[in-house]
């Protein structure tokens, strides 16, 4: 009797675990990716432009449109490349844009790292999130010439509730959270 009271616990365990990986949405169905990355300069600055693809799906935009904001936050890093010896790091930015939509206003609502926005179209919106134009790296005086460097960019795509209540129970499901691998550029300067 009591071993087949631990079996039924096994196999209802085991039942819950299946159906738990399966019907969760899978973070590689999403595939947000970075493209389109360009490293330029001006006479003074070094300069990061890329896209975010992907970041907008079916289920973020209903996640945008019934009140949750979300949030892309971009890692970029600049590192000096020596052979034979550790990387050195010049530079770290950490930026967060974040997009909410405002039902009665018929309004997005859109934060470039500290720059608001407001826009009336959806598509608007997403275009001002996910693509980055013109990102300051680091200034050129700190970079020598004919050396090797290595910008690294990630992208992490998150929901967040606008209810204290509903985070704790949102924050349960890390599934719904997104990221890019490190892209990697190795140029000369």
């Amino acid at each position: 009797m009591r071993k087949t009271i631990h079996y039924n616990w096994c196999r209802l365990l085991v039942i819950f675990v299946a159906l738990f990986v399966f019907l969760t949405p899978s973070l590689e169905a999403k595939g947000i990716k970075l493209t389109d990355v360009i490293v330029n300069n001006t006479s003074n600055d070094l300069l990061a432009f890329f896209n975010v693809r992907n970041c907008f799906d079916s289920d973020t935009k209903k996640a945008l449109m019934n009140g949750l904001t979300i949030r892309l936050t971009l890692n970029i890093r600049l590192y000096q490349v020596y052979h034979l010896w550790p990387d050195s790091l010049l530079a770290s930015l950490d930026m967060e844009h974040s997009i909410r939509y405002d039902a009665l206003k018929e309004e997005f609502f859109v934060d470039l790292d500290g720059k608001k926005l407001r826009f009336r179209e959806v598509a608007k919106a997403q275009q001002a999130v996910s693509e980055i134009t013109g990102v300051p790296v680091i200034t050129l005086k700190k970079l020598t010439q004919n050396n090797l460097y290595q910008l690294q960019i990630k992208a992490v795509l998150e929901k967040e509730p606008t209810s204290s209540a509903f985070n704790y129970i949102i924050s349960l499901f890390s599934f719904w959270d997104s990221e890019t691998d490190n892209y990697r550029v190795e140029f000369k300067y």
